[in-house]
């Protein structure tokens, strides 16, 4: 197809041809794979960006300016999208880093066993409302939102004041000679503070409340019927304590079964919450390292400019010591063409053995040729670029004008370089080159 990238995708956008959209992909493929390529490192990666690139302009092709360039278009995008890429794939690297930390920190008995012992103790050196604090999210497995309900405060407010709390547990205990750290003691306490009663228990303690309760009852009624209404009622109470029990049995195995289950699932929001402070920990690591990034690119910029500077002054002084050796040279050119005709020889006559260059630099005879033709000479960018490190060969023993001198010279330039003198207005002549003029090296007598 011999239709432009916008008209193409002006055709796809009012006749949804697909074969416009795809010459248009066959067209720019491979330059936005190559782009996405060299930012995410990453084949695979690439690819994704490469769709999601299409994808965008599949979308956004009938929003897009008519003096859009297409390929400016897509650079841009393909940019923008791996970068979202990139940070995508660090945050799941950091998460999957995170888990993998967090999955090696696993509850210790043995660690236990010296912590148990003196926790009671430890949660007593506490402020009320630091306890509170901590019986409730580590005890009870609250959330913060919870916490900071119960102590009237926000839950950021609840996150600082357990912070506080657990690093002064984790002081009481290496005091005692017990290193434990911050996120450990925490998963500590969630798993293993609060366990399950045993089995009865619950029916035992429910049962011996209803007896008391009962009894408070029935010391209000008529000294009368006092004995028998404590017979009857205790009957009543046996019999349906009797019936209770299996039933009370089987609650409490299934409520044992409940704490198994809220015990992991509070150590998963433990976990969970130690997850999230580690995630913000790397992200504030990752906008210090980012600040240092930039710190340096600054320094670099900052050094190059200086260096830019000090090139720049040495292009300068290198650009007058130029200008000095030409003048320099124009001033020899002009005193050597003041001894050309010297007392006794006839005007316009050169003298015999006046020319004499071996190997010399073109760019230093041609002025010496311009003086003697009378010319001003003016070099095509072509002859310029010969002129430069070519040489030149020269000799003559005998007396000739200055017509014979410059016909001379204009010979050998042709020959030996290339160069070819036009005459383009009076006192005025362009230098050209023409490689086809090169004959041979030759020193004319």
């Amino acid at each position: 197809m011999n239709d432009t990238d916008l008209e193409l995708l002006a055709r796809y956008t009012r006749q949804h041809t697909e074969d416009a959209f795809s010459e248009i992909v066959r067209r720019h493929v491979a330059f936005v794979y190559s782009a996405a390529l060299r930012q995410v490192r990453s084949t695979q990666l690439a690819e994704e960006v490469t769709q999601s690139v299409f994808i965008d302009l599949a979308r956004q092709a009938a929003m897009l300016k008519p003096n859009t360039v297409l390929t400016a278009w897509l650079y841009q995008v393909t940019r923008r999208t791996a970068i979202d890429v990139i940070r995508r794939e660090v945050n799941r690297q950091a998460r999957e880093q995170i888990a993998t930390e967090m999955n090696t920190l696993k509850t210790d008995p043995a660690e236990w066993t010296h912590i148990e012992p003196l926790l009671d103790e430890a949660m007593h050196t506490l402020e009320d409302t630091d306890r509170a604090a901590v019986l409730l999210r580590y005890f009870e497995n609250k959330s913060l939102k919870e916490v900071g309900t119960a102590l009237g405060s926000s839950e950021n407010a609840a996150q600082k004041r357990l912070s506080r709390a657990i690093e002064r547990l984790r002081d009481f205990f290496a005091k005692h000679g017990i290193k434990v750290g911050e996120s450990a003691l925490a998963v500590f306490i969630s798993a293993n503070a609060v366990q399950s009663a045993p089995v009865g228990l619950m029916a035992a303690v429910s049962a011996a409340a209803a007896l008391t309760g009962i009894h408070v009852l029935t010391t209000s009624t008529a000294a009368v019927g006092k004995t028998i209404a404590i017979t009857a009622m205790h009957k009543a109470l046996i019999a349906a304590v009797l019936v209770a029990v299996p039933l009370a049995t089987t609650i409490v195995g299934q409520h044992r079964s409940n704490k198994t289950l809220g015990e992991e699932n509070a150590l998963l929001r433990a976990r969970t919450h130690e997850l999230a402070d580690l995630e913000g920990l790397r992200a504030e690591n990752q906008r210090l390292a980012q600040l240092q990034t930039d710190a340096n690119e600054l320094a670099r910029l900052r050094k190059d400019q200086t260096e830019l500077l000090r090139l720049r002054g040495e292009v300068g002084l290198l650009r007058r010591q130029i200008v000095e050796a030409a003048q320099k040279e124009a001033q020899r050119t002009r005193e050597a063409a003041k001894t050309v005709n010297p007392p006794g020889q006839a005007q316009g006559e050169l003298p015999a053995g006046s020319f004499r260059f071996i190997d010399s630099e073109v760019e230093r005879v041609l002025p010496i040729y311009a003086e003697i033709a009378g010319l001003e000479l003016e070099l095509s960018p072509a002859a310029a670029a010969r002129v430069a490190g070519a040489k030149f060969t020269l000799e003559s023993d005998r007396s000739m004008t200055r017509a014979e001198a410059a016909a001379l010279f204009e010979q050998a330039l042709r020959e030996q370089d290339g160069l070819d003198v036009r005459r383009s207005a009076p006192g005025r002549a362009t230098v050209l080159f023409d490689q086809a003029l090169v004959i041979k090296r030759v020193n004319p007598k």
